[in-house]
């Protein structure tokens, strides 16, 4: 029997008809024609409409030549697709016309039947996770290796525009809700660029609205940086010793180790560059506070070795001393006003002028005000 691009064929071993259906046959289930199937022969373009298939304003990709096309024209109409396990249906995939979602009721299974190959999954929104009893998400990475380590996940962000800048980056949001507050973002870790496009910081925010920097890794200052008080708990800070640092920001003191021959001396310095002992490692055994008794008298005598150092210095009656204290300047004006050094300055003293401390303390404002108008965006 033949229609206008139908043709019922029959099967030589069975009673029954084959339909064939040509190219561009509107095929419709339903009284008022709720379901249209087509094979369309020519490519149909993006968001384009198509008479009793693709309706109103389709919001739809581009269909190559020669494909299938299924639609349900009716109004907040649904498809769904079941199986037959265990003699009970079940719902496995579910387009629901309402909310114009993709639904995996019972959970999907991502599988590449090709070794090493992968599924790629776009769109313009979100993918949501949720369950009641288990984690929502897990990603792992088999390997037969014991001692490397491995990409698990990635979380990436693209500019759609070149040159990127100090601060993009991408972003981990924790985020807490209840049935009647409604949803609150109250920490996240980003990774954003600083200083380099190879180059990263990482900030670790928590607090009111999850927006107040606790911690950040600084690559391009080779730093850990705490945004709140640093509580250690039972546990000690180390410092090895290092070459004396330079002078930090504003309203900033740096503590460090140095050495002094064969001991170790910890300085502070502080914003306008002038370090202080804090303390030197315990004396040899010929020292005067060990040798001399108890009760000895001693003076306090004021030293200048050079105009860049000052010396608060314990001088005992067999003329042996012991530094109480020791100050050391690198700001100019500092060094101009310390009179009656003993000695000159050493050529290779580092002296800044206060132009220069200027200078440096407004850099590192200006990094300090560029990390805190770091914003964190989070969409619900």
């Amino acid at each position: 029997m033949k229609g206008s691009g139908l043709i019922f064929r029959a099967n030589p071993l069975r009673a029954s008809a084959i339909p064939d259906v040509y190219d561009n046959i509107l095929l419709t289930l339903g009284t008022d024609k709720d379901i249209a199937m087509l094979n369309r022969s020519t490519i149909l373009a993006a968001n384009t409409a198509l008479a009793g298939v693709m309706i109103g304003t389709p919001v739809t990709p581009a269909v190559a030549a020669n494909s299938l096309i299924i639609s349900n024209i009716t109004a907040s109409g649904d498809i769904l697709v079941a199986v037959n396990t265990g003699g009970h249906s079940r719902g496995l995939i579910f387009l629901d016309g309402s909310t114009g979602t993709l639904n995996f009721p019972l959970g999907f299974t991502l599988g590449g039947a090709v070794t090493g190959g992968s599924q790629t999954m776009l769109g313009l929104g979100q993918l949501s996770c949720s369950s009641a009893t288990n984690p929502s998400f897990r990603a792992e990475r088999t390997t037969t290796s014991l001692n490397v380590v491995l990409t698990t996940m990635v979380l990436a962000v693209k500019a759609t525009q070149a040159s990127m800048v100090d601060g993009h980056g991408t972003l981990l949001s924790f985020v807490i809700e209840d049935s009647t507050s409604g949803a609150f973002p109250i920490a996240s870790i980003s990774a954003i660029r600083d200083g380099a496009d190879n180059e990263g910081a990482m900030l670790l925010k928590a607090g009111t609205d999850g927006a107040e920097i606790f911690l950040t890794l600084d690559a391009s200052e080779n730093s850990v940086k705490s945004g709140k008080t640093l509580d250690i708990g039972s546990n000690y800070l180390s410092l090895t010793e290092i070459t004396a640092p330079g002078a930090g920001a504003a309203n900033t003191s740096r503590v460090y180790a140095v050495a002094n021959g064969a001991k170790t001396d910890l300085y502070a310095i502080f914003q306008a560059g002038a370090a202080v002992l804090i303390a030197a490692e315990p004396t040899p055994n010929d020292s005067p506070i060990l040798t001399e008794p108890d009760g000895t008298v001693v003076q306090v005598v004021l030293r200048k070795p050079h105009p860049g150092i000052i010396q608060h210095v314990a001088e005992y009656p067999n003329g042996k001393t012991h530094i109480l204290q020791e100050i050391h300047y690198t700001n100019e004006d500092k060094i101009n006003a310390n009179k009656g050094a003993r000695g000159l300055l050493p050529t290779d003293w580092e002296v800044e002028t206060t132009i220069e401390m200027e200078a440096r303390l407004a850099k590192f404002e200006q990094i300090r005000l560029e990390q805190d108008s770091l914003k964190v965006i989070y969409e619900n």
